[in-house]
């Protein structure tokens, strides 16, 4: 399945059962056909980059780069090598306009980055002072990481 028709599948299931437990929302886009490795990647870069969308052109400084944290490891990545992530911020508008802003707003208020800045807007901080930090992504243990396809569970033999 291709990251576009991940997130497009994902994106009624996250509006509906994002705000719940993480395991739940997991289930459910498992159930709806999504391999592990693209749920994962749903959960955590599709709310981060709708998010973007909205906050974007507001005049706060956002990072490039997440801290990835899995167990005692902590590692700051570029945003812009997440495909999960290229792809819902290219897709925003038209998941907007495709699945109504409701739809895309349940899915914004799921990001912890978009609550924090609207959190200081809301508390009287001026946009073009706030600079954001990376956005902290865990991963639990167990995370796949590598998609299905390029899992190699057999060899050739010569």
């Amino acid at each position: 399945m291709s990251v576009r028709s991940a997130i497009y599948k994902a994106v009624p299931l996250l509006a509906r059962h994002g705000p719940q437990d993480a395991g739940i929302l997991l289930a459910w886009l498992l159930r709806e056909g999504l391999s592990r490795y693209d749920a994962d990647r749903v959960i955590r870069f599709v709310p981060l980059a709708f998010g973007r969308e909205i906050l974007q052109g507001s005049g706060v400084t956002l990072s490039d780069t997440y801290v990835r944290i899995q167990g005692e490891q902590r590692e700051e990545r570029p945003l812009a090598g997440e495909e999960f992530f290229r792809e819902a911020s290219a897709l925003a508008p038209t998941v907007a306009r495709n699945f109504g802003q409701e739809t895309f707003t349940a899915i914004v208020f799921q990001s912890s980055e978009f609550h924090a800045v609207n959190n200081a807007l809301n508390s009287g901080a001026s946009p073009e002072y706030l600079v954001a930090g990376p956005p902290v992504i865990e991963w639990p243990e167990g995370t796949v990481e590598t998609p299905r396809e390029e899992r190699k569970w057999w060899k050739f033999r010569s």
